[in-house]
């Protein structure tokens, strides 16, 4: 029996940069075809045109959820194994494991990121819908939560022995290499860096209920703007953030399309990285991705203590983990942040490096051990119950339901 991955992508970049090492990394121990589903046509023009080559060249692409049909028909006489986040798509992933009563299914967060006592609606289910979310396998990519069994204290109906530790193999320098090589070079970006003394990234994010308010949102917009303004010898390059809605981007700003320092991009974060002396970030799990390619991070942010339970209290000060556990350096005040942007090169990040190895790194023994153990895992023997038919009403009701469209 052939094996096959479906990998079901709901809507954020971040599920593809840590899904889809860990997928190339099974194709070193099988010979497994690889399918990938996106539910629209609009979340997949959204993915950058790295990931896109990437998805590509590991495997066929389906886009809409008509397009699960053909999907069914393809893999119902192997081996399945079911991989997606812990933000999957709900009907796709019933309608899959309703039909696949044998396919493995594979969890995994959708960001590297640390969770601590942060309860995702996705995650802390409810007994009715947790039924749906019954993972024969989760992977953690990090430590903390992995020693904090943080997805089996979060309703998931799952042992210990089915959490799966494999590190943040995004974070490998030969999966970075092999990333970067996809990535289509912005010929008219590289001449313009050329112009400028000093590089400054900028990964922002959209004001959000749980992480940033509008006006907090604001400040750090507009702070950025009066430096790109004053430091006119520095090129500030604007990376927004996956989901950041493109109005509020647009309206944040308008005030900056006279200057000729900043700029808006869309590549990939690591070629970014790549170009750029120093990072800012408005505290995102980017922070790490850019720390790990040997560039100093900045994050800008100001603290909600409305949000206590995705911080942490240490000193009389609330911080981010990206902070508590030195993979970045903090300010919420534009004095200071203009002295770190002018004092870029003094700062080195081997021991933000060590920091993020510590808790995101797993060594290849227990890396091979981990996806070993998937592949060799087999269910019940139960019948697969696909009909087009059936498929076929259960999404027209759906769809009458949420008011959506077939493609």
């Amino acid at each position: 029996m052939k094996k096959v991955i479906l990998f079901i992508y709901r809507e954020s970049v971040g599920e593809l940069n840590v899904a889809l090492p860990i997928i190339n990394e099974f194709l070193k121990y099988e010979n497994l075809n690889i399918l990938f589903y996106i539910p629209s046509k609009k979340e997949y023009l959204k993915i950058d045109s790295t990931y896109k080559q990437v998805i590509k060249e590991l495997g066929e692409i389906f886009i809409g959820k008509i397009s699960l049909i053909k999907i069914f028909n393809k893999i119902k006489n192997n081996k399945i194994y079911l991989i997606t986040t812990d933000k999957a798509p709900e009907f796709e992933y019933k309608q899959l494991t309703k039909t696949f009563p044998n396919a493995i299914t594979i969890l995994m967060h959708h960001a590297q990121s640390i969770l601590f006592n942060e309860k995702h609606k996705s995650v802390n289910k409810n007994n009715s819908i947790n039924d749906t979310y019954k993972p024969d396998f989760f992977i953690v990519g990090n430590k903390i939560d992995y020693d904090n069994k943080y997805f089996e204290n979060n309703n998931y109906t799952i042992n210990h022995n089915k959490i799966i530790f494999l590190g943040a193999l995004n974070y490998k320098k030969s999966w970075l290499t092999y990333l970067l090589s996809k990535e289509i070079k912005d010929y008219d970006l590289e001449r313009k860096i050329k112009q400028f003394q000093k590089i400054i990234l900028v990964t922002t994010r959209g004001p959000h209920k749980k992480y940033l308010d509008k006006r907090d949102y604001n400040y750090q917009v507009e702070s950025i703007i009066h430096l790109a303004k004053k430091l006119n010898n520095y090129l500030f390059i604007i990376k927004p953030h996956p989901r950041e809605k493109l109005k509020i981007y647009k309206i944040a700003f308008k005030q900056s399309n006279n200057l000729d320092n900043l700029i808006i991009s869309n590549l990939n974060s690591y070629r970014l990285c790549y170009y750029s002396d120093l990072v800012i970030s408005f505290w995102s799990s980017v922070i790490q991705d850019c720390a790990i390619t040997n560039k100093p991070v900045i994050e800008f942010h100001k603290h909600n203590k409305k949000n206590l339970d995705l911080l942490i209290e240490d000193e009389n000060k609330i911080k981010s983990y990206f902070e508590y556990y030195g993979f970045c350096i903090h300010t919420n005040k534009i004095e200071e942040l203009e002295k770190i942007i002018k004092n870029a090169n003094k700062y080195k990040t081997n021991t933000e490096i060590n920091n993020i190895a510590k808790i995101f790194f797993n060594d290849e023994v227990n890396i091979s051990f981990g996806i070993k153990k998937i592949l060799n895992f087999n269910k019940n023997n139960k019948k697969n119950n696909f009909t087009n038919f059936q498929y076929i009403k259960d999404l027209f009701y759906f769809l009458i339901k949420k008011k959506l469209s077939f493609f």
